[in-house]
Protein backbone atom coordinates (compact mmCIF):
# COMPACT_ATOMS: atom_id res chain seq x y z
CA UNK A 1 0.00 0.00 0.00
CA UNK A 2 2.85 2.00 0.67
CA UNK A 3 4.75 1.72 -2.54
CA UNK A 4 1.38 2.87 -4.40
CA UNK A 5 1.00 5.72 -2.65
CA UNK A 6 4.35 6.71 -3.08
CA UNK A 7 4.25 5.86 -7.01
CA UNK A 8 1.46 7.93 -6.80
CA UNK A 9 2.73 10.50 -5.24
CA UNK A 10 5.91 10.66 -7.47
CA UNK A 11 3.47 11.40 -10.70
CA UNK A 12 1.64 13.77 -8.97
CA UNK A 13 4.87 15.80 -8.35
CA UNK A 14 6.03 15.01 -12.17
CA UNK A 15 2.65 15.30 -13.62
CA UNK A 16 2.47 19.54 -13.81
CA UNK A 17 6.72 19.17 -14.70
CA UNK A 18 5.40 16.63 -17.81
CA UNK A 19 2.23 19.57 -18.42
CA UNK A 20 4.94 22.37 -18.57
CA UNK A 21 7.02 20.90 -21.33
CA UNK A 22 4.35 19.92 -23.50
CA UNK A 23 3.05 23.39 -23.45
CA UNK A 24 6.58 24.48 -24.36
CA UNK A 25 7.11 22.44 -27.03
CA UNK A 26 3.74 23.61 -28.32
CA UNK A 27 4.69 27.00 -27.64
CA UNK A 28 7.62 27.05 -30.05
CA UNK A 29 7.99 29.10 -32.65
CA UNK A 30 9.39 28.07 -36.14
CA UNK A 31 12.03 30.32 -36.80
CA UNK A 32 12.15 31.50 -40.65
CA UNK A 33 15.07 33.52 -42.62
CA UNK A 34 14.01 35.59 -45.09
CA UNK A 35 16.81 37.42 -47.09
CA UNK A 36 16.46 40.83 -49.31
CA UNK A 37 18.15 43.60 -50.77
CA UNK A 38 17.60 47.01 -50.39
CA UNK A 39 18.35 49.11 -48.10
CA UNK A 40 16.80 49.93 -44.27
CA UNK A 41 13.44 51.11 -45.47
CA UNK A 42 13.31 48.02 -47.40
CA UNK A 43 13.49 46.08 -44.02
CA UNK A 44 10.89 48.04 -41.83
CA UNK A 45 8.35 47.80 -44.46
CA UNK A 46 8.89 44.32 -44.87
CA UNK A 47 8.54 44.00 -41.06
CA UNK A 48 5.82 45.97 -41.01
CA UNK A 49 3.76 43.81 -43.89
CA UNK A 50 4.90 41.06 -41.51
CA UNK A 51 3.21 42.38 -38.86
CA UNK A 52 0.00 43.28 -40.48
CA UNK A 53 -0.95 39.69 -41.33
CA UNK A 54 0.72 38.14 -37.70
CA UNK A 55 -2.64 36.98 -36.84
CA UNK A 56 -2.53 34.35 -40.26
CA UNK A 57 1.21 33.40 -39.38
CA UNK A 58 1.05 32.49 -35.50
CA UNK A 59 3.97 30.42 -34.49
CA UNK A 60 5.77 31.47 -37.21
CA UNK A 61 8.44 33.98 -36.46
CA UNK A 62 10.52 35.57 -39.22
CA UNK A 63 13.89 37.29 -39.55
CA UNK A 64 14.86 39.56 -42.39
CA UNK A 65 18.09 39.31 -43.49
CA UNK A 66 19.27 42.23 -45.17
CA UNK A 67 22.43 41.75 -47.69
CA UNK A 68 24.57 43.51 -49.43
CA UNK A 69 25.45 42.52 -53.28
CA UNK A 70 22.67 40.20 -53.18
CA UNK A 71 23.27 37.29 -55.60
CA UNK A 72 27.38 36.62 -54.66
CA UNK A 73 26.47 36.92 -51.31
CA UNK A 74 22.99 34.79 -51.06
CA UNK A 75 24.72 32.30 -52.96
CA UNK A 76 27.47 31.95 -50.78
CA UNK A 77 24.52 31.41 -48.12
CA UNK A 78 22.96 28.71 -50.20
CA UNK A 79 26.39 26.68 -51.19
CA UNK A 80 27.52 26.83 -47.64
CA UNK A 81 24.92 25.50 -45.98
CA UNK A 82 23.16 28.69 -43.89
CA UNK A 83 19.94 28.95 -43.38
CA UNK A 84 17.80 30.97 -45.75
CA UNK A 85 13.95 29.91 -46.43
CA UNK A 86 12.20 33.10 -48.06
CA UNK A 87 14.17 34.54 -50.44
CA UNK A 88 14.10 37.72 -52.21
CA UNK A 89 14.44 37.05 -56.34
CA UNK A 90 14.09 39.62 -59.89
CA UNK A 91 15.56 38.85 -63.37
CA UNK A 92 18.46 36.37 -61.88
CA UNK A 93 15.69 33.81 -60.31
CA UNK A 94 16.57 30.79 -62.74
CA UNK A 95 19.84 31.27 -61.73
CA UNK A 96 19.05 29.68 -58.65
CA UNK A 97 16.11 27.45 -59.56
CA UNK A 98 18.59 25.90 -62.55
CA UNK A 99 20.84 24.91 -59.84
CA UNK A 100 18.09 23.28 -57.91
CA UNK A 101 18.03 25.86 -54.97
CA UNK A 102 14.79 26.38 -55.24
CA UNK A 103 11.22 24.73 -54.65
CA UNK A 104 9.06 24.98 -57.29
CA UNK A 105 6.01 26.29 -55.47
CA UNK A 106 3.25 24.51 -58.09
CA UNK A 107 2.22 21.77 -55.66
CA UNK A 108 2.09 24.10 -52.43
CA UNK A 109 0.04 26.62 -54.67
CA UNK A 110 -2.22 23.92 -54.77
CA UNK A 111 -2.04 22.33 -51.49
CA UNK A 112 -3.28 25.98 -49.91
CA UNK A 113 -5.70 26.72 -53.00
CA UNK A 114 -4.16 29.56 -53.85
CA UNK A 115 -5.20 31.31 -57.14
CA UNK A 116 -2.59 32.54 -58.55
CA UNK A 117 -4.29 34.32 -61.78
CA UNK A 118 -7.01 35.74 -59.23
CA UNK A 119 -4.25 36.99 -57.20
CA UNK A 120 -1.97 38.41 -59.88
CA UNK A 121 -3.51 38.74 -63.18
CA UNK A 122 -1.02 38.70 -65.70
CA UNK A 123 2.29 38.62 -63.31
CA UNK A 124 1.33 35.34 -62.18
CA UNK A 125 3.96 33.70 -64.71
CA UNK A 126 6.94 36.58 -64.14
CA UNK A 127 9.25 33.83 -62.44
CA UNK A 128 7.53 30.93 -64.31
CA UNK A 129 10.20 28.57 -66.22
CA UNK A 130 9.54 25.32 -67.88
CA UNK A 131 5.81 25.05 -66.85
CA UNK A 132 6.56 25.49 -63.18
CA UNK A 133 6.33 28.45 -60.92
CA UNK A 134 9.66 29.01 -58.63
CA UNK A 135 8.47 32.83 -57.19
CA UNK A 136 5.20 34.83 -56.15
CA UNK A 137 5.07 38.20 -57.15
CA UNK A 138 5.66 40.45 -53.85
CA UNK A 139 5.89 43.94 -55.89
CA UNK A 140 6.01 44.85 -59.36
CA UNK A 141 6.61 48.50 -60.54
CA UNK A 142 5.49 48.34 -64.10
CA UNK A 143 8.05 50.78 -66.71
CA UNK A 144 5.05 53.28 -67.08
CA UNK A 145 4.67 56.12 -70.25
CA UNK A 146 5.20 59.46 -68.73
CA UNK A 147 3.41 61.41 -70.28
CA UNK A 148 4.04 65.52 -70.71
CA UNK A 149 0.26 66.89 -71.13
CA UNK A 150 1.38 70.02 -72.24
CA UNK A 151 3.01 69.16 -75.04
CA UNK A 152 0.68 65.93 -75.82
CA UNK A 153 -2.97 66.16 -77.43
CA UNK A 154 -4.24 63.43 -75.14
CA UNK A 155 -2.85 60.80 -73.14
CA UNK A 156 -1.62 57.21 -74.44
CA UNK A 157 -3.91 54.31 -73.84
CA UNK A 158 -3.19 50.82 -73.45
CA UNK A 159 -5.12 49.48 -76.64
CA UNK A 160 -3.48 51.86 -78.88
CA UNK A 161 -1.29 50.66 -81.90
CA UNK A 162 2.35 51.59 -82.50
CA UNK A 163 1.08 53.86 -85.46
CA UNK A 164 -0.96 56.07 -82.94
CA UNK A 165 1.91 56.51 -80.52
CA UNK A 166 4.62 57.27 -83.38
CA UNK A 167 1.69 59.65 -84.35
CA UNK A 168 1.31 60.80 -80.89
CA UNK A 169 5.11 61.71 -80.93
CA UNK A 170 5.44 63.34 -84.33
CA UNK A 171 1.92 65.97 -82.87
CA UNK A 172 4.20 66.77 -79.39
CA UNK A 173 7.42 67.00 -81.19
CA UNK A 174 9.03 70.86 -80.53
CA UNK A 175 12.39 71.06 -83.11
CA UNK A 176 14.46 73.73 -81.46
CA UNK A 177 17.11 76.15 -82.75
CA UNK A 178 19.42 73.41 -81.38
CA UNK A 179 19.72 70.12 -79.67
CA UNK A 180 19.43 71.47 -75.88
CA UNK A 181 16.13 73.37 -77.06
CA UNK A 182 14.13 70.61 -79.01
CA UNK A 183 11.14 68.75 -77.41
CA UNK A 184 11.13 65.69 -78.22
CA UNK A 185 8.22 63.77 -79.06
CA UNK A 186 9.81 60.09 -77.47
CA UNK A 187 13.52 59.63 -76.00
CA UNK A 188 13.92 55.58 -76.24
CA UNK A 189 17.45 55.18 -74.63
CA UNK A 190 20.12 57.16 -73.32
CA UNK A 191 23.48 56.87 -74.17
CA UNK A 192 22.91 53.45 -75.08
CA UNK A 193 19.71 51.45 -74.44
CA UNK A 194 18.70 48.57 -71.81
CA UNK A 195 17.00 45.79 -71.91
CA UNK A 196 13.81 46.96 -70.63
CA UNK A 197 13.23 49.43 -73.73
CA UNK A 198 13.84 47.07 -76.41
CA UNK A 199 11.99 44.32 -74.86
CA UNK A 200 9.05 45.76 -74.39
CA UNK A 201 8.71 46.79 -78.19
CA UNK A 202 9.70 43.22 -79.46
CA UNK A 203 7.08 42.07 -77.68
CA UNK A 204 4.99 44.99 -78.48
CA UNK A 205 4.83 43.81 -81.64
CA UNK A 206 4.12 40.15 -80.95
CA UNK A 207 7.71 38.77 -81.10
CA UNK A 208 9.23 37.60 -78.07
CA UNK A 209 13.07 36.98 -76.57
CA UNK A 210 12.72 33.28 -76.83
CA UNK A 211 10.60 30.52 -78.43
CA UNK A 212 8.37 27.83 -76.70
CA UNK A 213 11.70 25.96 -77.00
CA UNK A 214 13.33 28.52 -74.80
CA UNK A 215 15.72 29.05 -77.65
CA UNK A 216 16.16 32.24 -79.24
CA UNK A 217 13.87 33.63 -80.90
CA UNK A 218 15.52 36.75 -83.45
CA UNK A 219 14.58 35.21 -87.17
CA UNK A 220 11.33 35.96 -86.26
CA UNK A 221 9.55 38.47 -88.18
CA UNK A 222 7.74 39.88 -85.31
CA UNK A 223 10.84 40.05 -83.20
CA UNK A 224 13.02 42.22 -85.98
CA UNK A 225 9.83 44.20 -86.30
CA UNK A 226 9.66 45.15 -82.63
CA UNK A 227 13.42 45.73 -82.83
CA UNK A 228 12.99 48.16 -85.66
CA UNK A 229 9.82 49.86 -83.92
CA UNK A 230 12.04 50.80 -81.19
CA UNK A 231 14.74 52.09 -83.53
CA UNK A 232 12.58 54.29 -86.25
CA UNK A 233 11.88 56.76 -82.86
CA UNK A 234 15.87 57.87 -83.71
CA UNK A 235 16.08 56.60 -87.52
CA UNK A 236 12.39 56.80 -89.19
CA UNK A 237 9.99 59.66 -87.11
CA UNK A 238 13.30 61.64 -85.66
CA UNK A 239 11.03 62.15 -83.05
CA UNK A 240 14.07 61.02 -80.49
CA UNK A 241 17.37 62.20 -79.91
CA UNK A 242 20.50 59.98 -80.90
CA UNK A 243 22.48 58.16 -78.90
CA UNK A 244 25.50 61.08 -79.87
CA UNK A 245 22.84 64.02 -79.97
CA UNK A 246 21.58 62.32 -76.23
CA UNK A 247 25.54 63.45 -75.12
CA UNK A 248 25.39 66.77 -76.79
CA UNK A 249 22.13 67.42 -74.53
CA UNK A 250 24.80 66.18 -71.46
CA UNK A 251 22.39 63.43 -70.42
CA UNK A 252 22.74 59.47 -70.20
CA UNK A 253 19.25 58.13 -70.10
CA UNK A 254 15.42 59.44 -70.21
CA UNK A 255 14.31 60.46 -67.11
CA UNK A 256 16.02 63.84 -66.61
CA UNK A 257 15.11 64.89 -70.43
CA UNK A 258 11.11 63.98 -69.62
CA UNK A 259 12.26 65.99 -66.02
CA UNK A 260 13.24 69.25 -67.28
CA UNK A 261 10.02 69.21 -69.66
CA UNK A 262 12.37 68.41 -73.01
CA UNK A 263 10.31 65.03 -73.67
CA UNK A 264 6.65 64.58 -74.80
CA UNK A 265 6.91 60.84 -73.83
CA UNK A 266 9.52 57.89 -72.09
CA UNK A 267 9.41 54.46 -71.10
CA UNK A 268 10.97 54.04 -67.47
CA UNK A 269 9.98 52.93 -64.27
CA UNK A 270 7.61 53.85 -61.21
CA UNK A 271 11.37 54.87 -59.06
CA UNK A 272 10.75 58.71 -61.62
CA UNK A 273 7.68 59.29 -59.79
CA UNK A 274 9.71 60.62 -56.95
CA UNK A 275 11.73 63.41 -59.18
CA UNK A 276 8.68 64.79 -60.73
CA UNK A 277 7.12 66.04 -57.54
CA UNK A 278 8.09 70.07 -58.51
CA UNK A 279 7.78 69.23 -62.23
CA UNK A 280 6.77 72.43 -63.75
CA UNK A 281 4.56 71.35 -66.44
CA UNK A 282 1.50 69.12 -65.89
CA UNK A 283 2.42 65.11 -66.31
CA UNK A 284 0.80 61.99 -65.75
CA UNK A 285 1.64 57.96 -66.19
CA UNK A 286 0.37 56.13 -68.61
CA UNK A 287 -0.18 52.52 -69.94
CA UNK A 288 3.04 50.89 -72.87
CA UNK A 289 0.57 50.35 -76.12
CA UNK A 290 0.10 46.61 -76.06
CA UNK A 291 -0.06 46.84 -80.03
CA UNK A 292 -0.13 43.54 -81.20
CA UNK A 293 1.28 41.75 -77.76
CA UNK A 294 2.02 43.03 -74.34
CA UNK A 295 4.32 46.20 -73.72
CA UNK A 296 4.69 46.37 -70.12
CA UNK A 297 8.24 44.86 -68.36
CA UNK A 298 7.69 45.04 -64.83
CA UNK A 299 10.52 45.53 -62.72
CA UNK A 300 10.46 44.26 -58.86
CA UNK A 301 11.13 41.29 -56.34
CA UNK A 302 9.56 37.79 -56.06
CA UNK A 303 9.91 35.29 -52.98
CA UNK A 304 10.56 32.10 -52.98
CA UNK A 305 10.85 28.94 -50.80
CA UNK A 306 14.37 27.71 -50.68
CA UNK A 307 14.78 23.90 -51.74
CA UNK A 308 17.19 23.56 -48.18
CA UNK A 309 14.40 24.66 -45.92
CA UNK A 310 13.10 22.75 -43.29
CA UNK A 311 10.53 24.66 -43.34
CA UNK A 312 8.82 24.95 -46.34
CA UNK A 313 4.89 24.24 -45.64
CA UNK A 314 5.59 27.41 -43.18
CA UNK A 315 7.83 29.34 -45.65
CA UNK A 316 5.13 29.25 -48.81
CA UNK A 317 2.86 30.15 -45.81
CA UNK A 318 4.52 33.57 -45.42
CA UNK A 319 4.51 33.92 -48.47
CA UNK A 320 1.01 33.95 -49.56
CA UNK A 321 0.04 35.87 -46.09
CA UNK A 322 2.62 38.66 -47.79
CA UNK A 323 0.81 38.63 -50.68
CA UNK A 324 -2.27 39.14 -49.54
CA UNK A 325 -4.59 42.16 -49.67
CA UNK A 326 -3.48 43.07 -45.88
CA UNK A 327 0.18 42.80 -46.39
CA UNK A 328 0.03 44.62 -50.01
CA UNK A 329 -1.95 47.91 -48.95
CA UNK A 330 1.39 48.64 -46.68
CA UNK A 331 2.87 48.75 -49.46
CA UNK A 332 0.53 51.55 -51.01
CA UNK A 333 0.19 53.00 -47.09
CA UNK A 334 4.12 53.31 -46.76
CA UNK A 335 4.48 54.11 -50.65
CA UNK A 336 6.89 51.45 -51.23
CA UNK A 337 6.10 50.16 -54.87
CA UNK A 338 3.29 49.17 -56.54
CA UNK A 339 1.28 45.99 -55.15
CA UNK A 340 1.24 43.02 -56.91
CA UNK A 341 -1.96 41.76 -55.35
CA UNK A 342 -4.77 42.41 -58.32
CA UNK A 343 -7.15 42.83 -55.75
CA UNK A 344 -5.17 46.13 -54.34
CA UNK A 345 -4.47 47.47 -57.40
CA UNK A 346 -7.91 47.54 -58.34
CA UNK A 347 -8.71 49.11 -54.83
CA UNK A 348 -9.50 52.98 -54.17
CA UNK A 349 -6.61 52.88 -51.58
CA UNK A 350 -4.19 52.52 -54.08
CA UNK A 351 -6.07 54.50 -57.30
CA UNK A 352 -6.61 57.43 -55.09
CA UNK A 353 -3.37 56.97 -53.31
CA UNK A 354 -1.15 60.30 -53.06
CA UNK A 355 1.96 59.25 -55.18
CA UNK A 356 2.48 63.06 -55.95
CA UNK A 357 1.44 66.56 -55.73
CA UNK A 358 0.33 66.15 -59.18
CA UNK A 359 -2.48 63.95 -59.85
CA UNK A 360 -1.99 60.76 -61.76
CA UNK A 361 -4.11 58.59 -63.04
CA UNK A 362 -3.77 55.41 -61.39
CA UNK A 363 -5.88 52.86 -63.52
CA UNK A 364 -3.06 53.03 -66.05
CA UNK A 365 -0.72 51.33 -63.46
CA UNK A 366 -3.76 48.82 -62.60
CA UNK A 367 -3.72 47.93 -66.07
CA UNK A 368 -0.07 48.09 -67.23
CA UNK A 369 -0.23 45.20 -64.47
CA UNK A 370 -2.58 43.52 -64.84
CA UNK A 371 -3.68 43.63 -68.57
CA UNK A 372 0.14 44.48 -69.77
CA UNK A 373 2.68 43.06 -68.28
CA UNK A 374 5.52 40.62 -70.17
CA UNK A 375 5.66 37.08 -69.12
CA UNK A 376 9.54 37.28 -69.64
CA UNK A 377 11.75 34.21 -69.78
CA UNK A 378 14.18 34.67 -66.61
CA UNK A 379 16.38 31.90 -67.50
CA UNK A 380 19.70 31.01 -66.28
CA UNK A 381 21.48 32.76 -69.01
CA UNK A 382 20.09 35.96 -68.78
CA UNK A 383 22.50 38.45 -68.15
CA UNK A 384 24.82 36.99 -70.79
CA UNK A 385 22.01 36.69 -72.85
CA UNK A 386 21.53 40.64 -73.12
CA UNK A 387 25.00 41.74 -72.83
CA UNK A 388 24.66 40.20 -76.52
CA UNK A 389 21.46 41.96 -77.32
CA UNK A 390 22.11 45.14 -76.02
CA UNK A 391 25.62 45.78 -77.76
CA UNK A 392 23.79 45.17 -80.99
CA UNK A 393 20.66 46.88 -80.82
CA UNK A 394 23.12 50.01 -79.82
CA UNK A 395 24.25 49.40 -83.13
CA UNK A 396 21.07 49.82 -84.68
CA UNK A 397 20.51 52.67 -82.93
CA UNK A 398 23.34 54.41 -84.57
CA UNK A 399 22.15 53.23 -87.70
CA UNK A 400 25.53 50.54 -88.38
CA UNK A 401 22.88 47.74 -88.57
CA UNK A 402 19.55 47.83 -90.12
CA UNK A 403 17.15 45.57 -87.65
CA UNK A 404 17.21 42.28 -89.83
CA UNK A 405 21.13 42.63 -89.89
CA UNK A 406 21.05 42.98 -86.00
CA UNK A 407 18.32 40.31 -85.25
CA UNK A 408 20.78 38.14 -87.76
CA UNK A 409 23.72 38.95 -85.54
CA UNK A 410 22.13 38.64 -82.24
CA UNK A 411 20.25 34.78 -83.42
CA UNK A 412 23.68 34.28 -84.05
CA UNK A 413 25.74 34.86 -81.51
CA UNK A 414 23.55 33.74 -78.97
CA UNK A 415 23.47 30.21 -80.49
CA UNK A 416 27.37 30.28 -80.46
CA UNK A 417 28.05 31.90 -77.42
CA UNK A 418 25.32 31.38 -74.65
CA UNK A 419 22.85 28.90 -76.00
CA UNK A 420 25.80 26.36 -77.44
CA UNK A 421 26.67 25.54 -73.48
Amino acid sequence: MKKVLVLLLLITMLLPVWSAGQREKASEEVKLVLSIWGGDNDKVIMESMLASVADELEGISVEILLLADYDRTITTRLVGGQQVDIMAVAESVHQFSSRNQLLPLDDMIAKHSLDIEKRFGASKDLYARDGKVYALPLRGGPMVLYSNMEVLKEKPSIDWSFEQLVQAAKDAHRQGATTAETVWGFVPAGNGTWWPWYTSFIYAAGGSLLDENGMPNFNDKATIQGLKNYASFILDSKVGPSLAEMSDIGQTSPDPVFNSGKAAMIATGWWNVGSLQNAPFTWDVATIPNDKGRGTVIFGQGLAVTASSRYKDQAFRVIQALTSVPAQEKIVELKWDIPSNAQVLASDAFLNAEWSSNPLDMSAVSDAVSKGAIALPYNPQWNEMHDIISNVVNEILKGSLTAQAGAERIQQELLEQVFSL
